[in-house]
């Protein structure tokens, strides 16, 4: 059975330590929680003030736990371009993305766009080649990559308006996972306290025509937004 720090220094023969000294290293290590506790606390608000309280639009994906991804958005640069730079840090090994790339390249609706595509050329089933094309921004979406990111905890998310200065807001968030979209709407309206509407996407990697996800569900006013919360 392992021991904590406390009960060795109480349990063994080690050390004697009196009422009064096992009181007092209780509550030192009581402090020092509250101090890592309240340290986690400050970074975490940090960080969604720089995310959901900057100015301008912002572009990028949400975790739980892990570094916002942010980036700027442009023609050859895309939620699933950053996925593609890096998979890494979004938990993806290449053996992940291998299979995501395979089940892509199968549906019925990338068929013959992946086949006649003159950027992808003579190397068809050349996974470097696909990865290379797609850190080019060849593409702006692949279901299946964004669907694996968005099974680790990742979710889509983009931000129009300026709350700083009191511009009205248009948030769109993308997941497979309901949990994860419940959390960083939750995250998002405790630094936007009135955004003006909220676009909920359900990635769905089998959908019909390259589509992404469902129809957007939107949520215009803070009795919807409870609502989705609550569901």
């Amino acid at each position: 059975m392992r021991l904590t720090f406390l009960q060795y220094l109480t349990e063994t023969k080690a050390f004697r330590l009196s009422p009064t000294q096992i009181k007092q290293a209780k509550a030192n290590m009581a402090r020092i929680s509250q101090q890592v506790l309240a340290k986690e606390k400050g970074r975490t608000r940090e960080r969604e003030m720089r995310v959901w309280a900057s100015t301008g639009g912002q572009y990028g994906w949400w975790h739980p736990v892990k570094d916002v991804i942010t980036f700027g958005w442009s023609s050859k640069n895309y939620h699933v371009t950053q996925i593609f730079k890096n998979p890494e840090k979004f938990g993806i090994s290449e053996q992940e993305m291998r299979k995501a790339i395979d089940e892509w390249k199968a549906t019925e609706s990338m068929r013959y766009t992946y086949a006649a595509s003159r950027v992808f050329k003579k190397n068809q089933d050349d996974y470097e080649n696909v990865m290379r094309i797609m850190k080019d921004g060849y593409y702006d979406t692949m279901p299946s990559v964004s669907v694996l990111a968005t099974e680790k905890g990742w979710v889509y998310f983009s931000i129009q308006g300026n709350p700083g200065i009191g511009i009205q807001t248009n948030a769109s968030f993308g997941s497979s996972r309901k949990d994860s979209l419940k959390a960083v709407i939750r995250e998002y309206i405790s630094v936007v306290r009135q955004p003006e509407s909220i676009d909920v996407m359900l990635f769905n990697k089998n959908r019909p025509r390259d589509m992404l996800f469902t129809e957007p569900l939107e949520l215009n006013t803070i009795a919807e937004i409870e609502k989705f919360l609550g569901s």
